[in-house]
């Protein structure tokens, strides 16, 4: 009996924590919440099998940490926090620009990649919107709760203009074929990888802005996204200084056409 009291209370001691979720862990399996967002995390034409940057990202760092398996789950951006703090996911990989209000909510990896926020168009329309004063009135999209969203609403000519917000950075794109938004803005490293020619939307395009891409809000950084006070997020920055020092990293990012965006880690 005392040795069943025992397991007991170790079993009752893992499932609490500071938020009341699992603390405890056998290192079995990793869950990481993504969306689909090319080339970071996707699927892999024909297949329920994720790829991408941050997908071989995430499993090499979980192997490096101890991992056994590593599980993405498909969320909804906006419910991300929401998804942490239940336990429902251990962590947030997919290019997630680093914001204030995350910190507050969440403990964030160092940073490993730059990125900008760029205004999609139809090519069709490239020669009536060639700035951002001529988009003042333009039906305007961008994933809910994103750093383009926030872009948008800190943006003078933009923040009066009429807004959608969508589930995902790829509804921008699908709205903006199907002619529901005019310009959509989303991460520079996904237009790069997903609109223009040989692509399912060769027919859009970034606004060319003399001879560079329009773009708003300021310049961000990527970080992976845990739960508070979760020790994992040592573990975490660690594999990245390693992978980094070793060179995966690198190697990772050029595979992916995104070398030029990772940033020095230290």
């Amino acid at each position: 009996m005392k040795k069943v009291l025992a397991i007991i209370f170790v079993l009752a001691i893992c499932a609490v924590t500071v938020f009341g979720f699992a603390a405890c862990t056998d290192k079995d399996t990793l869950k990481i919440g993504v969306t689909v967002f090319k080339p970071m995390n996707y699927y892999i034409e024909g297949t329920s099998e994720w790829t991408g940057f941050e997908t071989e990202f995430a499993r090499a760092a979980a192997e490096i940490m101890g991992y056994k398996n590593v599980e993405f789950v498909e969320i909804i951006w906006e419910n991300k926090v929401t998804e942490l703090q239940s336990g429902n996911i251990d962590l947030v990989w997919n290019a997630m620009t680093i914001k204030d209000d995350l910190k507050e909510n969440m403990d964030i990896s160092i940073p490993y990649m730059h990125n900008n926020q760029v205004a999609i168009i139809r090519k069709s329309d490239a020669a009536k919107y060639t700035s951002l004063a001529s988009m003042s009135a333009a039906r305007l999209g961008a994933e809910a709760n994103s750093a383009g969203e926030s872009a948008i609403q800190a943006t003078n000519e933009l923040k009066n203009a009429p807004y959608t917000a969508m589930q995902a950075q790829s509804n921008v794109l699908i709205e903006l074929m199907s002619g529901t938004i005019d310009v959509g803005f989303i991460d520079l490293t996904m237009a790069s990888a997903s609109i223009g020619e040989g692509t399912s939307y060769a027919d859009l395009t970034m606004i060319d802005n003399n001879g560079a891409y329009l773009m708003i809000g300021d310049d961000e950084q990527y970080g992976v996204g845990a739960r508070k006070g979760d020790p994992i997020i040592n573990e975490l920055n660690e594999a990245i200084r390693t992978m980094y020092n070793k060179g995966t990293l690198q190697q990772i990012a050029e595979k992916y056409g995104l070398l030029d965006a990772l940033m020095e880690i230290k």
